[in-house]
């Protein structure tokens, strides 16, 4: 029955530079407004000292019955809205270094192959647009709602596709992607 008051008051404990707000740690977004008209003007003065000096809000919130980390920013490509980020606590997160430790120092990096790879990836490189992708799972289960409700047959899963036995040289796909 142990529930943290929800304040739904961001207690703000440090500032730190946006570049150590490190993607391991955020966990889900929210959007920041001023609660009327009497906040904007400390809010717009809050985001614009932030965008100023690059820098991200970081402190305590309670919201859901729990006690949160949170990070906020400027909006990016927005003018006016602030975004907070919930952030994991340290203990929520495995070491990294328990995972990487079996991995094989790299013999040097032969120069042909990693231009290969710079040019694939130059090549492939655009401005992300989120809305080119969609949740194949979320659009298999609107299939499968709609077949039961129209009594349509059912959408059958495709086989999965066999995988070549014989090893590929990396470079040699790579190659053949350009």
């Amino acid at each position: 029955n142990l529930r943290v008051p929800s304040k739904h008051t961001i207690a703000v404990s440090q500032f730190i530079d946006v570049t150590e707000l490190s993607p391991e740690y955020v966990e889900k977004p929210y959007f920041v407004t001023p609660e009327n008209d009497l906040q904007a003007e400390a809010f717009n003065v809050v985001r614009q000292a932030l965008v100023n000096s690059r820098k991200a809000a970081v402190g305590k919130v309670s919201f859901s019955g729990r006690e949160n980390i949170i990070a906020v920013v400027p909006a990016a490509g927005d003018d006016r809205g602030m975004m907070a980020y919930t952030l994991r606590y340290r203990n929520e997160l495995r070491d990294q270094s328990e995972y990487f430790r079996t991995i094989k120092q790299p013999p040097p990096i032969n120069a042909d192959s990693l231009q290969l790879a710079e040019t694939l990836i130059s090549r492939m490189s655009a401005k992300l647009d989120i809305a080119k992708f969609e949740d194949g799972y979320e659009v298999a289960v609107k299939a499968l709602v709609e077949a039961k409700v129209k009594n349509l047959a059912l959408p059958v899963e495709e086989a999965p596709r066999q995988r070549p036995s014989n090893v590929i040289n990396l470079m040699d796909a790579l190659r053949k992607s350009l």
